[in-house]
């Protein structure tokens, strides 16, 4: 749950600060977008929000999730649900250790996409 948690708040610190750099204005309408947008951080809706902000960062992204990182972030946010409604996962430390290093690239990929502009 926590790794959930990790991407939807890194995105919307990530996709915040971006949006800093322009008028005031455009930052709160970010910022309010932001929470709802990113409450099931899959890697389809982290796509779609991409593609909000630049349809280049949308396939870029799509691009860059494959199959092994969409795979991560599609676990992490299956298992919270699961968890949030008392089912077992069956899930191992290593396996959440290896999709928060997924997540994290992520993250960071994105960062540098804000960071390019």
């Amino acid at each position: 749950m926590l790794v959930s948690g990790y991407i939807e708040q890194a995105l919307r610190d990530v996709y915040r600060e971006y949006a800093s750099r322009s008028d005031r204005r455009v930052e709160a309408v970010v910022s309010s977008l932001l929470s709802q947008e990113i409450q099931s951080p899959k890697a389809g809706n982290l796509i779609q929000l991409a593609r909000r902000f630049d349809k280049v960062w949308g396939d870029e992204l799509e691009e860059y999730l494959e199959e092994e990182r969409k795979a991560a972030i599609d676990g992490i946010v299956d298992n919270r649900h699961k968890v949030a409604h008392g089912e077992y996962t069956g899930i191992s430390i290593q396996t959440i250790s290896q999709w928060y290093e997924s997540v994290k690239d992520v993250v960071a990929f994105v960062e540098q996409q804000c960071d390019a502009s």
